[in-house]
């Protein structure tokens, strides 16, 4: 202000030759900005493209589909589409920030010469000393300075403005963190085991052997859940996925929910762990609506295995503990391991529990077959000290052994907790409590194993349908192939009676 009053002391012709230069590339600028807003999300969408082949293209196990079905050139023509989609989209907001770059950079020379120009003018007709000459070349050098840094703030909090807006847009939408408490106290933790303590996780010839899983124990009580009128519907659909559930598990009840594909069970898993907002209704737990715990309270009650297991690249112990710090647990560790069925082959490992996960991270690391990495996901639900379990297909990657096994864990493992054990696989609803069948986002049937089997609706047909492929025919071949004993042997680990 006070630079622009010298200057019209002089001509009201001065501060203009500052304040229009000014002016014409903070319009220039904003106008590249608007361009800029404009292009970004498709910009930013090509990214988000080109960084999903990317990461398929690196993917060990997405390599054998590629090869065989001669993939490769597809996913390069792809990549070659976004990212020439994407350089055109910067391109053009950029070539809109350079241009009011040069306009700036010419406008300025302007201004100079301009300034110059009309002091010496000045000088030659006798109104202006010499000596004030340098001083009003630095208030017009001063003036324009404010003047820019001024615009360019403006121009900043126009940014600021537009990044805020998408953020409030997304805030008021609904999409936002389910949780509204504050949270509680802390969930209580079971306290590490004494140091030199001997069992049968002990040291026994240089070897360390198999811990005894009995010795495992929990602090935590299991409660209940109460599921009033819940509906689901994703975004962008109008069919719900859920429709009007109602259903009451009990503390420390052992709930089997079966269902055909894209009956809702794994949506209503993510209801359950907050993963997700319910449509309409309520979810209680433990008497309290979701919506009213802390996320991390609420977190720390859940013990989860869901179908897609991804480890991180970190030790076997750290992904089992979930712990990346030096208050792990080991001993508890290698007793979950032993629960989870993988302690003997952990045991084998050069580094044990210490070897790292991830050969295409880290130069030492191992890759897991799917059904070890289930188990070493089965070993950190163990782990956690959680009331509530849920199991969303644990033995979808595993063979049938390997599956009866878990069967007759999961029920020690889901002892004293309110557990939800999701499977396509109706032989291992016999450990359960209660069986709930899911149909078209309903629950239509639930009682017990035997109390669905003599009502002979859906849940029957459906164990029937499995069933038939365990029997022999008069052949002496099972209907589904393959030597008779051997699917004998594998009709009694899977609870099916031939």
């Amino acid at each position: 202000m006070l630079y622009g009053l010298i200057l019209l002391r002089q001509s009201p012709l001065v501060p203009l030759l500052v304040l229009v230069p000014a002016l014409l590339v903070f319009l220039l600028k904003r106008k590249a900005m608007r361009k800029d807003h404009e292009l970004r999300p498709a910009a930013d969408e090509a990214a988000r493209k080109m960084r999903y082949v990317e990461e398929r293209g690196w993917d060990l196990k997405a390599g054998k589909d590629i090869r065989m079905y001669g993939l490769g050139g597809w996913l390069l023509s792809i990549l070659k589409r976004e990212r020439e989609t994407g350089e055109t989209n910067v391109r053009r907001w950029e070539n809109g920030y350079l241009a009011a770059n040069l306009c700036d950079a010419l406008l300025c020379f302007v201004r100079d010469a301009g300034a110059y120009l009309y002091f010496i003018l000045q000088i030659v007709q006798g109104s202006l000393p010499v000596s004030d000459f340098v001083w009003y070349i630095s208030v017009v050098s001063s003036c324009q300075q404010a003047c820019s840094a001024f615009l360019e703030n403006v121009e900043l909090l126009g940014r600021l403005s537009f990044d805020y807006s998408r953020l409030r847009l997304f805030l008021e939408s609904g999409e936002g963190d389910i949780f509204q408490g504050t949270g509680a106290e802390e969930c209580e933790k079971i306290p590490p085991e004494e140091s030199g303590k001997t069992g049968a996780g002990a040291e026994r010839g240089g070897r360390k052997a198999v811990p005894d899983s009995a010795a495992f124990s929990r602090t935590k009580e299991a409660v209940g859940i109460e599921l009033e009128h819940v509906s689901f519907t994703y975004p962008g659909s109008r069919v719900p996925t859920l429709k009007d559930l109602n259903l009451t598990i009990r503390p420390g009840e052992k709930i089997a929910l079966v269902g055909l594909n894209g009956a809702g069970k794994s949506t209503l898993v993510k209801l359950l762990c907050g993963l997700y907002r319910p449509t309409s209704g309520t979810i209680r737990v433990g008497g309290r609506p979701i919506s009213s715990f802390g996320k991390e309270e609420y977190f720390s009650m859940i013990a989860a295995v869901f179908q897609d297991v991804k480890l991180l690249p970190l030790t076997i112990a750290q992904n089992v503990a979930s712990d990346n710090g030096e208050d792990i647990d080991r001993q508890r560790v290698r007793q979950c391991l032993s629960l989870a069925g993988l302690w003997e082959m952990v045991d084998g490992l050069p580094q044990k529990e210490d070897t790292p996960l991830g050969r295409g991270v880290l130069d030492d690391g191992i890759d897991l077959s799917g059904g070890e990495r289930q188990k070493v996901w089965m070993a950190r639900a163990f782990y956690k000290e959680a009331p509530i379990l849920i199991l969303d297909e644990p033995t979808a990657a595993l063979d049938p052994l390997a599956e009866q096994e878990i069967y007759e864990k999961y029920v020690q493992m889901s002892e004293g907790r309110t557990s939800l054990f999701i499977s396509h696989r109706l032989a291992s609803t016999r450990f359960c409590d209660r069986i709930v069948l899911l149909e078209n986002g309903r629950i239509t049937e639930q009682g017990s194993h035997e109390e669905l089997m003599e009502k002979n609706g859906a849940y029957a047909g459906l164990f029937e349908v499995q069933g038939k492929y365990y029997r022999k025919e008069e052949s002496g071949k099972t209907e589904a192939g393959g030597n008779t004993a051997e699917w004998n042997q594998a009709m009694k680990m899977g609870g099916v009676q031939a």
